[in-house]
C-alpha cells in the first residue's frame, strides 16, 4: 500500500477491501461488509485528499517537522505527588495491587 521513493513519479495505489481487512486485523477489528466498503471508500477519499498536495509548487519551501516552531519542547524533571492507587485504578476493569490487567495482543 505504501509509496516508494518519490511520491510524484510512483503508480497510483487504491485501497481496496484486502487492504482494510488487513488493517483491521492488525487493529483486532472485526467489521461487517457494510462497515467494509464505507472504510474502503472513507480511506480512499483520505488518500485522494493527500495526492493533491503533490500539485502544490513546493520549490524553495524548506522541509519541516512541524508548522510552528517548537522552541525548548522538554522540560526538566519534578518529583510531583502521585494520584492515590484507587484513584487510579478507578475506571480499570481489572486491577490487582499495583498493576492493569490486560487482555494480551499478541499470540
Amino acid at each position: 500500500m505504501g509509496l516508494a521513493g518519490n511520491p510524484k513519479e510512483s503508480v497510483r495505489v487504491d485501497v481496496t477491501p484486502e487492504v482494510v481487512d488487513h488493517v483491521a486485523q492488525l487493529a483486532l477489528l472485526q467489521l461487517d461488509e457494510p462497515q467494509r466498503l464505507r472504510f474502503t471508500d472513507q480511506m480512499n477519499v483520505i488518500l485522494s485528499y493527500a495526492r493533491k498536495l503533490y500539485e502544490l509548487d513546493t520549490t524553495g519551501i524548506a522541509p519541516t517537522t512541524h508548522v510552528m516552531s517548537l522552541d525548548r519542547v522538554m522540560r526538566a524533571d519534578e518529583v510531583t505527588v502521585s494520584l492515590p492507587l484507587t484513584e487510579v485504578f478507578l475506571n480499570a476493569p481489572e486491577w490487582d495491587d499495583d498493576a492493569f490487567f490486560v487482555p494480551a495482543v499478541l499470540e
